[in-house]
């Protein structure tokens, strides 16, 4: 009987553990997704996507998951992978797969109450892989971002909109369009200078992301006011006082002149003009001032007579202007006020023989010009 006895116990403890295993079996969930398919990265079709978008779904989805864990080191490289994930990928197809899913899980991240940490990890996310995708999926996470308290987070929001809006300026009718105001706005809002100089850039096109065009007039004509309205509301802040990031105002003088908006926009052209004539004003007075900015007021009196001389070019090399521009760039920190200032009327003198501009406005206040219409 105690034989009987032991065999019978064996025989439950058996079944009892394959009953267990069983169990445990059915009720594991399915295994992470570790990287995605390099045949997903490759894919050039509606097809070929079609079949790993459950894959991309739930990898985004985890690892989005992973930048809110409590544990740093965890976050830190749900960041990296998502980044690299969406740089080993070359397919247009693949790229907008990717940041479809990523816009629709990390949206909820950076609007929900979560930790600063949180939100931080998140917004480099959407920045880099903004770059990444030459796509304006990440639009809407973008505008979230240059909603939100935290200045780095705007900051990461205004890089995120430097290779969306070259997107959006060729597609007028995205319902996301309206990004390319918000980040005029929001410059025009901080005195952060890299929240200034990194929304110039975007607005200025001049970083594009991968697989992007160059501008074409129509590009052009979606930024163009917004640079115009960003710099007249730097210019105002001259007439008080040097403003934060002076040197970033040459960004949009460079931008005027080049050949995308010069010649793509020629309506344009005055109001560019009176623009870059009230930033040397504005420059030149507060030099005469003798403000702690002098050497700051001085480079952007040379960068800007550099565009200048780019309008000579256009204008047939006109010697009276490169003539002007040659000597400001001469002009040193030890240069009286004064000699600053003749310089300065020499090359407007130059400027205002040009038919084109002879109503141009040499002694305009920096607050005087509002171009916003000057593109239409």
């Amino acid at each position: 009987m105690k034989s009987v006895r032991c065999v019978c116990l064996a025989t439950a403890v058996l079944f009892l553990g394959a009953t267990t295993t069983a169990t445990l079996a059915q009720a594991a969930p399915a295994a992470a997704v570790v990287s995605i398919p390099k045949a997903a990265r490759e894919a050039q079709t509606v097809a070929e996507i079609g079949q790993f978008k459950t894959t991309i779904e739930q990898f985004i989805a985890a690892k989005v998951q992973d930048l809110t864990s409590t544990d740093a080191k965890t976050r830190s490289g749900a960041r990296d992978i998502l980044i690299q994930e969406a740089r080993n990928g070359d397919s247009t197809i693949y790229l907008k797969t990717y940041a479809d899913f990523l816009a629709a899980d990390v949206t909820p991240v950076l609007t929900n109450n979560v930790s600063a940490a949180d939100k931080l990890m998140a917004a480099i996310v959407v920045a880099r892989i903004a770059e990444r995708s030459g796509n304006s999926s990440l639009a809407g996470a973008a505008r979230q971002m240059l909603k939100d308290p935290s200045e780095a987070i705007v900051l990461w929001g205004v890089k995120a909109a430097q290779p969306i809006i070259p997107v959006l300026a060729a597609s007028p009718l995205d319902p996301n369009f309206v990004l390319i105001a918000e980040v005029a706005t929001v410059a025009q809002k901080h005195s952060n200078p890299f929240v200034i100089d990194d929304a110039y850039q975007a607005l200025t096109l001049t970083r594009r992301g991968s697989n992007a065009q160059a501008p074409t007039p129509q590009m052009v004509t979606a930024v163009l006011p917004h640079v115009q309205s960003l710099l007249a509301n730097r210019l105002a802040q001259y007439g008080k006082s040097v403003p934060p990031a002076p040197g970033s105002d040459n960004r949009a003088t460079n931008f005027y002149v080049s050949t995308e908006v010069w010649k793509g926009v020629p309506a344009a052209q005055l109001p560019m003009v009176q623009q870059m004539t009230d930033l040397t004003n504005a420059a030149t007075n507060q030099y005469a001032t003798g403000a702690e900015g002098r050497a700051e007021m001085l480079t952007v009196i040379k960068n800007t007579a550099k565009a200048f001389w780019v309008v000579g070019a256009y204008f047939g090399n006109d010697a009276a202007i490169q003539t002007a521009t040659a000597n400001i760039a001469k002009l040193t920190i030890n240069s009286p006020p004064e000699s600053v200032k003749q310089e300065v009327a020499s090359l407007f003198a130059a400027v205002t023989k040009v038919p084109a501009f002879a109503q141009l406005k040499t002694g305009a206040s920096p607050a005087a010009t509002q171009p916003a219409a000057a593109a239409n």
